[in-house]
């Protein structure tokens, strides 16, 4: 099922320092700031599925589309398709969650689709993204 989501921010599996998840609920601990903030991704263009697979127990995809303002969104990019990321958004209902974890992160693939980047993370986990406890 793909629900519509929000301030989606990506984080490099590095920045990542402490992740602990039990029952639905996770605790994060990041240093710096996000590789890619929620100022920077389109309104309304950002969307995940997170469902049970075939091969795997959860299949995880997150779709957004970047707003072109920075100067350097090229080649942030560019590094963010070396990168196995975390990302964290709020869901439909306003409750913050996480995808991917450090031992399970997200890949990143990009295209640059009427003049703006659509980025694609997919990766897959035991079960649903939990809730972040904040």
């Amino acid at each position: 099922m793909i629900q519509p989501i929000c301030h989606l921010c990506i984080w490099d599996v590095n920045q990542v320092k402490g992740y602990i998840e039990h029952e639905g609920h996770a605790r994060i601990a990041t240093i710096g700031t996000p590789l890619i903030d929620a100022m920077e991704v389109v309104p309304g263009t950002v969307s995940v599925i997170d469902q049970p697979g075939e091969e795997v127990a959860y299949t995880k995809q997150i779709d957004a589309f970047l707003r072109q303002s920075a100067d350097d969104m090229d080649a942030r990019v560019e590094i963010l398709r070396h990168q196995w990321v975390v990302a964290t958004y709020t869901d439909e209902r306003g409750q913050r969650r996480v995808c991917g974890s450090i031992s399970m992160p997200l890949s990143v693939s990009a295209a640059f689709r009427s003049g703006s980047w659509q980025l694609t993370l997919q990766g897959a986990a035991e079960g649903p993204n939990a809730c972040l406890d904040v």
